[in-house]
């Protein structure tokens, strides 16, 4: 059976370690990374997790802190808009 954690604390890692070796397919999803991606292109600040209101994207790695610059940029032209007007389907109308 396929199982998905929301929150990689020590809790659901320790469920996940658990639930793996019984044979289940195990997918964690920790609460930071979809705050951060979140609060990135949302252009809102603080998200959830280490990026939460009383901590910085400092302690995150380089690669992360250039993924979520990438979807700051996204969110603020609003990128998907522009990709939507470029289709031809709005157009045939």
């Amino acid at each position: 059976m396929k199982v998905i954690i929301l929150g990689a604390g020590e809790v659901g890692l320790n469920t996940g370690s658990r639930l793996s070796q019984e044979g289940h397919e195990v997918v964690l999803i920790d609460a930071t990374s979809i705050g951060a991606v979140a609060s990135c292109l949302g252009n809102v600040g603080p998200g959830f997790g280490l990026v939460g209101p009383v901590s910085t994207y400092k302690d995150l790695s380089g690669i992360a802190r250039w993924v979520l610059s990438f979807c700051m940029i996204v969110g603020r032209v609003e990128i998907f808009t522009l990709l939507v007007t470029m289709l031809p389907f709005y157009w045939k109308n």
